[in-house]
């Protein structure tokens, strides 16, 4: 497809393929399933506009650290080389789980859309400004999302998303304590090639109220504000965070001490690390202050 003194080429070009299979492998991922779909091309050969709709099952992603069920997408594209608009993304995992500490951590149900996205062929980047994320974990969600020079970009907000029940699908609670609010989530993460991951976030609760099954520890209308931010070096299974929390409004009564945060406001830091292989925490840090009340600070060891 080219021109040639007088002679000028012009293309009109269908392609279907159904259930081709692919593989995908590099130094930290991996993937493979079966693609189908219509790829069409028309135009000049130097303006060649290229369009199709992609369809990919039964896909299985290695290499991240998550056991996963095959997945599903779809999506339509259209441009000119090296730059392609999306359209119409999908995605859908029945499944996947992973583990921390030995106890399986599971989402199921997780959906992905987009409705407008770019692919740059010739430097190979993808941005997704806006993607709704969806599962039995987190709801509510949209994202946006950016690949370039092999790093994942990614920012997260959401409103009433579930983050409340997360403690109880984590074991991270006794089982029947109640908790209950309305939670605000905002957070940055990104993945560099060598598999060192940043996250940034802010989380910010309101009217939260919590009961332990005797109503010994009981809390409502709570205000919490948090900010938490870590750094995790993957190849060498280390993980670095800092949290700060505060409240300042509501009541909480722990057994016979009971406590009005508004007069008594509540601030909370750590800073620490936590080495995976050998099960260690190392505590750089802890204060607690409940003001004119008390005021803790530690550091030191935990040994798994």
């Amino acid at each position: 497809m080219r021109e040639m003194a007088s002679w000028a080429w012009d293309t009109d070009l269908n392609a279907g393929f159904e259930q081709n299979p692919f593989s995908f492998s590099s130094e930290s991922l991996g993937a493979s399933g079966m693609v189908s779909g219509n790829i069409r091309a028309q135009g000049p050969a130097r303006d060649l506009e290229i369009s199709g709709d992609i369809n990919v099952a039964d896909t299985l992603v290695s290499g991240i650290g998550i056991d996963a069920e095959p997945l599903r997408a779809a999506v339509a594209f259209s441009g000119s080389y090296p730059l392609f608009q999306l359209n119409a993304l999908s995605a859908r995992i029945p499944r996947a789980s992973a583990r921390f500490r030995d106890k399986p951590i599971e989402a199921t149900a997780i959906q992905l859309q987009a409705q407008q996205g770019q692919v740059n062929a010739a430097g190979r980047t993808v941005s997704l400004p806006q993607v709704q994320v969806d599962s039995s974990l987190l709801k509510h969600l949209t994202a946006s999302l950016t690949v370039q020079d092999r790093t994942i970009h990614i920012v997260l907000q959401g409103k009433e998303t579930g983050l409340l029940d997360l403690p109880a699908a984590l074991s991270l609670f006794p089982k029947g304590w109640q908790l209950a609010g309305r939670d605000a989530l905002e957070a940055t993460v990104q993945i560099d090639r060598d598999n060192r991951v940043s996250v940034r976030s802010q989380v910010a609760i309101e009217d939260l109220s919590f009961q332990d099954p005797g109503a010994v520890y009981m809390g409502e209308k709570l205000t919490l504000k948090a900010a938490i931010s870590g750094n995790a070096d993957l190849s060498n299974h280390a993980l670095s965070a800092d949290l700060t929390m505060d409240m300042d409004e509501g009541e909480v009564l722990l057994d016979r001490f009971y406590v009005n945060l508004k007069n008594h406001p509540l601030s909370f830091l750590l800073e620490g690390r936590y080495e995976m292989k050998e099960e260690r925490v190392q505590l750089a840090q802890i204060e607690l202050d409940l003001r004119d009340v008390v005021t803790c600070r530690l550091n030191g060891r935990i040994l798994g």
